[in-house]
Parts: C-alpha cells; structure tokens; sequence
C-alpha cells in the first residue's frame, strides 16, 4: 500500500517533472491553486521565472502575481478572448 500526497506535493512533483522534462514549451494549468501563499511565491519566483526561465510556458491562473510577469496575457471569458496584451495595458 502506497503513501498518498498532498494536492500541493502532487503540485511541487509536476513542476518538477516540468523542468527537468526540458521542454521547449511547458503548459501549467494554475500551477500554484494547491500550495498556500508562502510556498506559491517560493515556486513561482524560484521554479516558473528562475528554472523555467528560458522556457516557453504557457500558465493558465487566476494569480496576479503571475499576470504581471508575463510577456502577454489572454483574458477569456465564457470561452473567448475578452482582451489581450501586456498587463499594464489592459
């Protein structure tokens, strides 16, 4: 019989496979929806910006904090594009 992870253990062992799968493009559906407020910093400053920094990745949130860092964001809403462009201008 096996142990059973924590949402956000299942979420630190996918990033983790992200980056050392070392893709070219990385999709993560809200990478940081199951680990708390200080751990989500901690993965996306060190993880998503740091090791994944030269990866192209693709992040599916609703977190702020990773809305601004992007290069371009999509807003949809009821599955069509609302607005795009870069954070500071929408």
């Amino acid at each position: 019989r096996g142990m059973t992870l924590s949402g956000g253990q299942c979420s630190r062992i996918s990033l983790a496979r992200a980056v050392y799968s070392r893709a070219s493009v990385i999709l993560l559906d809200d990478p940081l929806s199951r680990v708390d407020a200080a751990v989500g910093r901690h993965v996306f400053d060190r993880c998503i910006l740091k090791l994944l920094g030269q990866t192209t990745r693709v992040v599916v949130t609703h977190h702020l904090k990773c809305l601004k860092a992007a290069n371009h964001v999509i807003v949809m809403e009821d599955g069509m594009i609302r607005e795009q462009g870069k954070m500071e201008e929408l």
